[in-house]
């Protein structure tokens, strides 16, 4: 377990949140970098590599392929950094749509979760 919990109203808990918020966000930014430099290296092996038009177009699937991890990892940041906005407010793990705490399960698995599992099913129609 990472240590992300349950909304608390008392700072050490919030801070406690934000610190496991900020490690993961730390990591997952190293991550994205990481993918970041992946997907520039192929664009520019593609662009300027030897090969014919078949492996111009598999390399061209895969730079897409890499470029839309990219997108999820930057997606996934902005999540992660609401979230850590959240815990400076005091908001951090409760439902945005019906107030209740989300269960530190699900922000264990979902650290930007904004909604309860309840409330989530119901939006998803289920």
């Amino acid at each position: 377990m990472t240590g992300v919990r349950t909304a608390r109203t008392d700072d050490r808990s919030s801070r406690a949140d934000g610190d496991v918020l900020v490690r993961r966000y730390d990591e997952l930014y190293a991550s994205w970098k990481r993918q970041k430099a992946i997907a520039a290296a192929m664009r520019s092996s593609r662009d300027g590599g030897p090969g014919d038009d078949a492996d111009h177009a598999s390399t061209s699937t895969q730079v897409d392929e890499q470029d839309a991890l990219t997108g999820v990892l930057r997606t996934r940041l902005h999540d992660l950094a609401t979230a850590l906005e959240r815990c400076d407010d005091g908001s951090y793990g409760r439902c945005e749509e019906c107030a209740c705490v989300i269960s530190a399960d699900r922000l264990e698995l979902l650290p930007a979760a904004i909604h309860c599992v309840g409330c989530n099913q119901r939006r998803e129609g289920g």
